[in-house]
């Protein structure tokens, strides 16, 4: 896996971490936040299917995207996918392909560091696993 903005994790603001597991009010993390700049490419973090569009406010105009792989399922939202790519869904990315544009949430969270928040939704825990 790599970044998807070529950058690092999104340490403490205002609003808290962006790293895995760090507090929020009723619960935990449960992705990472890379750190971006408005505007900027995003890129695949892994090789999949970008199966859909995927939306973190059901309201409002943030937008990101599901990846599905054999071994598991990732989300990155704060990324408006390239109109191409939103007119061949499902379509194979490879790993470092551009997807889209970074959106800026410190719009809706002033304070808050610009961000591509990843988070796997499911994982095959075989992959973990050392079977003969």
């Amino acid at each position: 896996m790599i970044s998807p903005t070529r950058r690092g994790i999104r340490r403490a603001d205002r609003w808290g971490s962006g790293e895995f597991l760090a507090p929020r009010k009723n619960h935990r993390h449960r992705g990472v936040d890379f750190i971006c700049t408005p505007g900027q490419t995003v890129v695949a973090p892994v090789d999949g299917v970008l199966k859909r569009e995927a939306r973190p406010y059901l309201r409002e105009d943030y937008s990101g995207c599901l990846i599905e792989s054999p071994n598991y399922v990732l989300k990155m939202f704060y990324l408006r996918l390239d109109e191409h790519l939103l007119n061949k869904l499902p379509t194979t990315v490879c790993k470092g392909q551009a997807l889209g544009t970074a959106q800026d949430i410190s719009k809706k969270y002033p304070g808050m560091i610009p961000h591509i928040h990843l988070e796997f939704v499911l994982v095959n825990p075989e992959i973990f696993l050392n079977l003969p």
